[in-house]
């Protein structure tokens, strides 16, 4: 395994802008992330839940080298952030979505959009050919690739911003929450997108609050699905999600977090049968149903 996101011992928090009194006090000021240890490897999907304030969106933008730790380390290629000299040649490798993709589209038009990435790092025009049909296919946006970016739903605005991220082809994606203010259809095509980057070899980092996206992964082969849970600042679950579902209720119940319909009801016919797998998926499911009433 190839580490490419590695957090030791790391702390954060927002310095005060103010008197030099009151930096005095500083160390009484809140942790937004305390003691934070976890080491992400090339090819791996991770989730990251919690509620809102527990410091998800931060660890990203620290992951981003958009922020700097207050204490402890984080390594993005080997590389220290807080030593790095130049932090565009790492950021130039990592993808940002943000929730709100009227806080990333910049230009008037679909396809000036999806350039201007590649554009602004100089490549040959083949290349950013290449990369521009590369992503509108994967995102099915060629349909409104002519359109101006202003006349979008928000659904397809997302997606440009996703084709936008491609076209500079980052080795790690970060997802921040990216489906949350959409309709269901485009938060199901958007996942399945995700997806597919993951089985393509990228490191996928994605924050959200939507349970069902804690499964991501875990019937495919190929990926390698990872649960983190962040709460009030601390790291209280980096392992299997479905091991959440089975055995924390504790931590469930603590971050407000919703079971998925099929584990919801898996887990309901358990306490009645005893002998019942908790399942994770509406198919996995209906399989065992079957096998169980196939067995009486």
């Amino acid at each position: 395994m190839e580490p490419i996101v590695k957090a030791e011992n790391l702390f954060f928090r927002y310095s005060s802008t103010k008197s030099i009194e009151i930096n005095s006090g500083e160390k009484n000021r809140k942790w937004i992330l305390e003691n934070i240890n976890f080491t992400i490897n090339k090819g791996d999907f991770v989730v990251i839940a919690g509620k809102n304030g527990s410091g998800k969106s931060t660890l990203l933008k620290l992951i981003d080298l958009l922020l700097l730790p207050t204490k402890g380390k984080i390594y993005i290629f080997d590389k220290d952030i807080s030593e790095i000299a130049d932090p565009y040649e790492v950021r130039s490798k990592i993808g940002f979505v943000f929730q709100n993709p009227k806080h990333q589209i910049i230009t008037n038009t679909v396809l000036d959009e999806v350039a201007f990435g590649p554009e602004n790092l100089g490549l040959p025009r083949e290349i950013i050919k290449r990369r521009i049909e590369r992503a509108v296919k994967l995102t099915g946006i060629d349909d409104f690739l002519n359109r101006r970016t202003d006349e979008l739903s928000g659904g397809q605005k997302q997606l440009v911003a996703i084709a936008s991220v491609l076209t500079i082809d980052p080795e790690i994606l970060l997802f921040d929450e990216p489906t949350s203010m959409l309709h269901p259809e485009y938060h199901n095509r958007i996942i399945k997108i995700i997806e597919q980057l993951n089985a393509q070899g990228k490191t996928v980092i994605l924050v959200t609050h939507n349970s069902k996206d804690f499964l991501i992964g875990t019937e495919n082969v190929k990926t390698r699905n990872r649960l983190f849970i962040i709460s009030d600042g601390n790291l209280i679950y980096d392992a299997d999600p479905k091991n959440l579902f089975e055995n924390y209720k504790n931590i469930i119940d603590k971050n407000d977090l919703e079971l998925p319909a099929a584990v919801r009801i898996s887990k309901q016919i358990k306490d009645r049968l005893g002998d019942f797998p908790v399942c994770i998926s509406i198919q996995e499911l209906s399989e065992k149903i079957s096998n169980y009433i196939g067995l009486k």
